[in-house]
């Protein structure tokens, strides 16, 4: 196996593994939203029979809490395999006729990139906004 096909090869595994990322950062959110939602029903239905209900509302700020934790970890590696892959665009495609590589584009300044970085962190900030709200609201 050649330089060339070695770097390749981790090209690909590594685009596939920002893929992965991407789709579980998307299936994060939602879960957590869900997860939040399920506690707020059961609270509202059933919860307030318990002797637990005002401790309850504070229950989905974990989830917010965890789930920015870990999207900004995803996040920070995602940011780590961006750069290495835009080092491996830089040495392999030095050809101008031909297209500069993904992460080239997208560092141009023209693409939005920054844009799903901050809707990103407005959601998480909302959602935490929201379950702290509710906890003080319903849970004091």
């Amino acid at each position: 196996m050649t330089d060339f096909d070695l770097r390749k090869e981790e090209y690909l595994t590594l685009r596939k593994e920002i893929e992965t990322q991407m789709s579980e950062l998307a299936l994060l959110e939602r879960n957590c939203v869900l997860a939040a939602a399920v506690v707020y029903a059961w609270l509202v239905k059933d919860g307030a029979s318990t002797s637990i209900a005002k401790a309850g509302w504070f229950i989905p700020i974990l989830f917010a809490l965890f789930g920015a934790l870990r999207s900004l970890s995803v996040g920070r590696h995602l940011f780590a395999l961006g750069r290495y892959i835009h080092e491996i665009e830089s040495a392999h495609l030095t050809d101008p006729a031909l297209p500069i590589g993904w992460e080239h584009f997208l560092a141009a300044p023209e693409q939005r990139r920054k844009v799903r970085t901050a809707i990103t962190i407005t959601f998480w900030l909302v959602f935490l906004v929201v379950t702290t709200a509710a906890a003080v609201v319903y849970g004091i």
